[in-house]
């Protein structure tokens, strides 16, 4: 899951900025409304894990929006429709993380456990299968030190040779997506 966001991270200027004349300055200007707009859209996903609890659900939701921005980059030749690809591309990336580290923890011990699509993940979160305190820490650590890692694989998928429209790189991120759409429940 980390190879979208981190690819996105990295390399949303660099995107924007291949759609029209932009100096860098504008380029990264115009990468503040994908972001904004992830930011609601992650606190709408937690708000809507939280009432639901059903992670699964919200997951394929995200990722089915990044999914059709990855489409949309692959497919598309017109820049503003490709900088509109960038909102959902974004938007349906970066909520999945925090929910995949966080399955199957209720956030007190009188509450039901979360569930996927009616499926109890209660025991497969990577934190939950750590005890005590000290280890869920360290594990937490090590997911997310691991997750890193879809920065490096991001870095080769978006060569400047591939822009705008980065096909190899935005295909990549698809199937990242398509694999966590299929697999994640």
């Amino acid at each position: 899951m980390n190879i979208p966001v981190q690819g996105t991270g990295l390399f949303l200027p660099t995107i924007v900025k291949t759609l029209g004349t932009y100096s860098s300055v504008e380029a990264n200007l115009r990468t503040v409304p994908p972001y904004v707009v992830a930011t609601a859209w992650s606190i709408a996903v937690a708000y809507g894990c939280f009432k639901t609890r059903k992670h699964g659900y919200w997951i394929a939701g995200s990722v089915s929006l990044s999914c059709i921005g990855y489409i949309i980059f692959i497919t598309s030749r017109n820049n503003k429709v490709l900088y509109g690809a960038t909102f959902l591309t974004y938007s349906g990336a970066v909520p999945c993380g925090p929910i995949f580290l966080a399955v199957g923890f209720p956030s007190s011990p009188s509450l039901p456990p979360h569930t996927c699509a009616d499926t109890d993940l209660h025991s497969s979160g990577p934190r939950t299968n750590a005890a005590p305190e000290t280890a869920r820490a360290v594990t937490t650590a090590m997911v997310t030190g691991f997750a890193s890692y879809g920065s490096v694989v991001a870095t080769w998928a978006y060569l400047a040779k591939t822009a705008p429209r980065y096909v190899p790189g935005n295909t990549l991120r698809l199937e990242s997506d398509a694999d966590v759409g299929c697999c994640g429940k």
